[in-house]
């Protein structure tokens, strides 16, 4: 079993990926078609940390 970020990558409509800019060292992952999750992964610590999960519309207008 693969967890963290590269377990995230595996699965289809998540669309794992890392952030820029301001939020550099942070990941984003959708959790479906209104939800957006931005984390943190310390690997140092073993932890995973959530900043927030938002709503978002990835819909194109």
């Amino acid at each position: 079993m693969i967890s963290g970020p590269a377990g995230l990558r595996l699965v289809k409509g998540f669309h794992d990926e890392t952030l820029r800019g301001e939020w550099q060292d942070h990941r984003s992952s959708r959790l479906g078609i209104h939800y957006r999750l931005i984390y943190k992964v310390m690997p140092k610590d073993r932890l995973l940390q959530v900043i927030s999960i938002t709503t978002h519309d990835y819909r194109r207008k």
